[in-house]
């Protein structure tokens, strides 16, 4: 087998969900001897398993692993020592026997005592995506950038709040280019749209390989879909919308 360079970053691809509440009593040792836990990527799909024997753990992902020495404080929360000289923290899940991974929270990272418990965890997380995005775009106030000697007299403004959004479309210098400045008529952002909005997730990724995620998928507001893509970055986010036609309306947010 290939031992991986670094449990952390390989680790941080692997969406999953841990069990070790009512096993683990104490600082390591033969409370979780013998015993194997699992995990599935909300990602990819993919399965890895994490083994206790005494002291020391092993994970298996493909035909890589990692391996090192375990400890619990007396918040329940356990401490693996990777033999790189990585240190893994998770944490305990209030009102489940799972662990969360610290630090992957945004990546739905856990661990649970079954695959049938792994599995479920990570369905339930996949079906809340879309809830996930309504609250990252609620939580922000979304701004549209123009640049000095830009085409564009009044930059696109969109806002979500309880459910509801509203998108006003820009406005733009025709008479001075020969090209069409702007969204085409016909287009998502030629036109205003208000009301209830829904969205689906259709890809959720890491951020350029980052433990912070990426979703895309259709945003609707009251009848009118366009596509859009969300970047969430440790402290902002960028929203695109109407990526697939001619002209991506590109917004940023402090993320909170």
């Amino acid at each position: 087998m290939a031992q991986a360079k670094g449990f952390a970053g390989k680790l941080a691809a692997v969406t999953v969900g841990i069990g070790l509440m009512g096993i683990l009593t104490g600082c390591g040792g033969p409370s979780l001897s013998g015993h194997t836990y699992y995990s599935v990527s909300a990602i990819d799909g993919d399965e890895s398993s994490i083994s206790f024997d005494g002291d020391t753990w092993k994970m298996t992902e493909d035909d890589n692993w990692y391996s090192g020495t375990w400890t619990q404080a007396d918040n329940g929360s356990i401490t693996l020592d990777e033999s790189h000289g990585e240190i893994i923290t998770l944490t305990p899940i209030e009102g489940s026997d799972g662990y969360q991974y610290a630090g992957k929270e945004k990546l739905g990272t856990r661990f649970y005592p079954s695959k049938e418990e792994a599995q479920t965890a990570t369905h339930e997380f996949t079906d809340n995506l879309p809830n996930t995005v309504m609250d990252y775009l609620e939580s922000a106030d979304w701004k549209k950038a123009t640049g000095s000697g830009s085409s564009c007299q009044q930059a696109e403004m969109i806002s979500f709040k309880d459910g509801t959004a509203d998108f006003v479309k820009g406005v733009y210098d025709q008479e001075n280019y020969i090209f069409h400045q702007g969204p085409n008529d016909g287009e998502w952002g030629a036109s205003d749209h208000s009301g209830e909005y829904s969205v689906t997730v259709d890809q959720f990724s890491r951020f350029n390989s980052s433990d912070n995620p990426q979703f895309i998928g259709n945003l609707t507001i009251e009848g009118a879909e366009t596509t859009y893509k969300l970047e969430v970055m440790s402290d902002s986010m960028r929203l695109t919308l109407d990526k697939d036609n001619s002209m991506d309306l590109i917004f940023t947010a402090k993320s909170k």
